[in-house]
């Protein structure tokens, strides 16, 4: 038995080793594919774990407080909070936070857009007669809008001169400035009024925050809260209560000064002569003398004429810049004043010499709420468009002015709320984070907009409530004293930390899930948070153009293990059906050459069981020949790539199963030929009058192997890179995607590879297995004449006609599963046409290199058994025989 079995490997050593190496390859690329498969799956849930949750679990809110867009995509802003109504009382946050299984409810009260104590700038005076021309802006990052009218200080060389006894009066200046700056700009300082701005103020606990955010909020604790500037003026006003704020190092006012000096060519006398032509003489009272100013005639027509004439005269010389003044100034508490120089720069203005600060309370008791922006969705865009405009400056939400001035509530005898900035707090540097905690209050992701050179830049809010961009909040008070601002149900929304979880498993997930339908019954509406993750949004902006925004999509995770999930049970099987149809295929080519050598034995009376035993024994001895040659390579992929020791088991289990399925095919096949069935040949075959197609219907018991090994390949290959993409471009939306994307490596397309590879394996073996049995078909080919290209020619057509057929219907079965399980898009059939057609030649190339080889061999077979004919009758070979 070993003797005949040894020879037996010895007479087929080509087809012998080709088995060899398609299953080494089989036992190499399977257990590898599904190792990495199932360690991708569990690489995408560790991450998910681990990086899902977020710094909470849950997110509270009002009921029917949804926006369009999260009812239908499931995202928010990532600060949405700017705009809030309200509505969840303090007992209801008080009763969240007492259950055992919460570890940190945060309530948020969004108290709308507010000012501080207000101030103002100045510029040292000159030496000679100068003109001041002084607007404030802001800007969004992207274009710039006055927000208050174009200041004008001129600064004139005073004419004639005032006894020595009174000289401490003396003014080297006069002013004619516009009517708003007086008290501001007069012959002794050059200061101009800071325009009041407006920021974010929410309502926070401090200890649950703290808790949250490890942020420390020391000085607006409800019960012994710090007082500042404000107290000082709280007993002028009846019935009056202080909001201590701290506000963010990390605030910026968006305030910008565009400034021209002018020098004039004007000298005393010129002042003389305006003087004169107004009027203004010098009187004697009362033992000196008093001079009569420009401005004591200020609201005159007079006045106003000149203010004119001397705003359009031109200038001997000018300097003019623009200075961002954000970096010195305080959304709340703007404790200095600012001198700028005639070059831009800034300093603390020093007080003394007609220069003052100027503080100003008058408008921190009044603040504005702003709504939502109006996001439409057009030709699957989303569009902002402008509601209008306040002062020049675009408005994107509906706002609304609250409470009175300070003026107002003491001209109305009304009780009032005064802002208290009492200090500061520091939220530290922003990071990127892979999950998403929507109402990140404190730091965002910046709004950015690329301009027609390419170049990004950054989207800010403007100094009034109506920008679209949400901003960070600037200040934070505490609980008690939003619910004077808004009422009995203050609380916008509750970040709840669920207490007992280290990570979004799925244990976690069902106890987030079981405490949320349990605050839900407090008529409460709760979204899970654990498992968001910010996404970036482009979004058309009338007026502006498109930015792009962060947004907080809410069950990202969830999709992502789901879509990775899907994707790889999907592969997985593919790649299965693959090396289980080569090897059902190398079956089907084993059985064509074994046949007549098996009707030999059976026809000599041997015993079937013997028969049996020396087929199994040649298969399994190749099989683990294989198997034994794989393991080597599989000991060097674990040890190099460290991959897990279960790629052990799988490649066992793979040995195990081949050697099964081999023992029953044999068994089949050995039974069969006993009963001498014929195993190649269809006794009824298509009619048709073309040769092509009758050859493919007659020998296509021959062709059905690489023909359906052909569909699942060519299917896998398009599948693969379509789901792939697919996948990866659906979880990428997210920063949480794009992070376990990345841990995903690119052996995925080693299964493409591997398909390929048994892809050609069977097509040769086929191809040679068609020739055996077509080699009488040769012989007659030849006889009558054809040449090799002839015949050549004749088996491309067929080849190309079925394995078109085959790929065609291989890529008919992936645009079915792709459309399945994922929207159809145009990329998708260009991607199929294009691997189509790849895998068409590839398979037309491997062809004609198999047909050419093999009519080569069969060529010489021929030549060498006419030699031998001849020889043995004594003739000489022609010439042409020996070519």
């Amino acid at each position: 038995m070993k003797h005949l079995l040894l020879r037996q490997l010895q007479h087929q050593k080509g087809s012998s080793l080709l088995y060899i190496l398609a299953f080494i390859l089989i036992f190499v690329i399977t257990p590898l594919a599904m190792v990495f498969l199932q360690s991708s799956q569990q690489q995408v849930e560790s991450d998910i774990s681990f990086y899902g949750r977020g710094s909470y679990d849950l997110l509270v809110r009002p009921l029917g407080i949804e926006s369009k867009l999260e009812k239908k995509r499931g995202i928010v802003p990532e600060n949405y909070i700017g705009f809030g109504e309200g509505g969840i009382s303090i007992d209801q946050w008080k009763e969240i936070k007492g259950r055992p299984d919460i570890e940190i409810a945060a309530p948020v009260a969004s108290l709308g857009y507010s000012t501080g104590l207000k101030s103002n700038i100045g510029f040292p005076l000159p030496d000679k007669s100068t003109r001041y021309i002084a607007q404030f802006q802001t800007s969004d990052g992207v274009k710039s809008y006055p927000v208050s009218e174009k200041y004008v200080c001129t600064m004139l060389e005073t004419a004639g001169t005032i006894p020595l006894p009174f000289k401490m009066f003396y003014k080297k200046f006069e002013s004619v400035q516009s009517y708003s700056l007086t008290n501001y700009c007069d012959g002794e300082a050059i200061q101009f009024p800071l325009p009041a701005t407006y920021h974010l103020l929410v309502g926070i606990d401090p200890a649950e925050e703290e808790n949250l955010t490890g942020i420390v909020f020391d000085g607006i604790e409800e019960d012994n809260p710090k007082t500042g500037f404000a107290a000082m003026n709280q007993s002028a006003f009846k019935d009056s209560k202080l909001i201590p704020v701290l506000e963010s190092k990390e605030g910026t006012v968006s305030l910008e000064l565009n400034a021209a000096i002018d020098q004039l060519d004007i000298g005393p006398e010129d002042t003389k002569v305006y003087r004169d032509r107004l009027g203004l003489v010098d009187k004697y009272r009362e033992g000196y003398e008093q001079r009569f100013l420009f401005d004591n005639l200020s609201g005159t027509k007079e006045y106003s004429e000149l203010l004119a004439e001397l705003t359009e005269l031109p200038a001997v010389a000018s300097k003019n810049f623009t200075v961002d003044m954000g970096p010195r100034l305080n959304p709340f508490n703007q404790n200095e004043a600012i001198m700028v120089d005639e070059q831009g720069k800034m300093s603390t203005l020093i007080a003394g010499d007609g220069y003052a600060q100027d503080i100003d309370l008058t408008y921190s008791s009044q603040y504005y709420r702003a709504g939502q922006p109006k996001y439409e969705e057009e030709n699957g865009k989303l569009v902002i468009k402008k509601l209008g405009e306040e002062n020049g400056l675009p408005v994107y939400r509906e706002v609304q002015k609250v409470g009175l001035t300070l003026e107002e509530a003491a001209a109305q005898n009304q009780p009032v709320w005064i802002i208290d900035p009492i200090g500061e707090f520091d939220t530290g540097d922003r990071k990127e984070i892979l999950a998403a905690s929507p109402l990140g209050i404190y730091k965002q992701a910046p709004v950015t907009f690329k301009d027609d050179k390419g170049k990004i830049k950054t989207v800010k809010a403007t100094t009034i409530p109506g920008s679209f961009v949400a901003p960070a909040a600037s200040g934070v008070t505490n609980i008690a004293s939003a619910a004077l601002i808004k009422g009995e149900k203050p609380i916008d929304a509750i970040r709840v930390k669920v207490a007992g979880i280290d990570g979004y498993t799925k244990e976690a997930t069902a106890k987030i899930e079981k405490i949320a339908s349990e605050i839900e019954a407090m008529g409460l509406q709760v979204s899970i948070v654990a498992g968001a993750s910010p996404q970036r949004l482009d979004v058309e902006v009338e007026g502006l153009g498109k930015v792009t925004e962060s947004w907080t999509t809410l069950g990202a995770s969830g999709s992502i293990v789901s879509q990775w999930n899907i994707t790889n049970i999907i592969l997985a099987i593919a790649f299965s059906l693959v090396a289980i149809t080569y090897v059902y295929n190398r079956v089907i080519f084993w059985q064509v050459t074994k046949e007549n050598e098996l009707r030999t034995l059976v026809f000599l009376g041997w015993n079937k069981k013997f028969i049996k035993k020396l087929l199994r024994s040649e298969m399994i001895l190749l099989t683990v020949i294989a198997w034994a040659v794989s393991l080597a390579g599989i000991i060097g992929f674990q040890i190099l790539q460290d991959i897990p020791v279960s790629i052990y088991i799988w490649h066992v289990g793979m040995m195990l199963v081949a050697l099964l399925f081999l023992w029953f095919i044999v068994g089949i096949n050995v039974n069969g030929l006993s009963k001498n069935k014929k195993l190649n040949r269809k006794k009824n075959h298509f009619r048709s009058r073309f040769l092509v197609l009758k050859n493919i219907s007659f020998y296509f018991n021959f062709i059905r192997s690489p023909f359906t090994q052909l569909i699942f390949v060519s299917g896998l290959s398009s599948y693969v890179y379509l789901s792939l993409t697919e996948t990866v471009q659906q979880t990428n939306i997210t920063i949480l995607g794009e992070y376990v994307n990345l841990q995903s490596s690119s052996w995925h397309f080693l299964l493409i590879i591997s398909a390929y590879l048994l892809a050609v394996f069977t097509l040769g073996e086929s191809l040679s297995s068609l020739f055996t049995a077509r080699q009488q078909e040769i012989g007659i080919f030849r006889s009558i004449g054809w040449k090799t290209r002839h015949i050549f020619s004749l088996y491309i057509r067929e080849i190309a006609l079925w394995s078109a057929c085959s790929i065609f219907i291989g890529n008919l079965l992936c645009v079915f599963l792709f459309t399945t399980l994922f929207d159809m898009n145009s990329s998708m059939w260009f991607v199929t046409l294009v691997s189509a057609l790849c895998f068409f030649i590839l398979v037309l190339l491997a062809a004609s290199i198999n047909i050419v080889i093999l009519l080569k061999k069969n060529l010489g077979d021929t030549l060498q058994l006419r030699r031998k004919r001849a020889f043995e009758k004594g003739a000489s070979l022609p010439a042409n025989m020996t070519k």
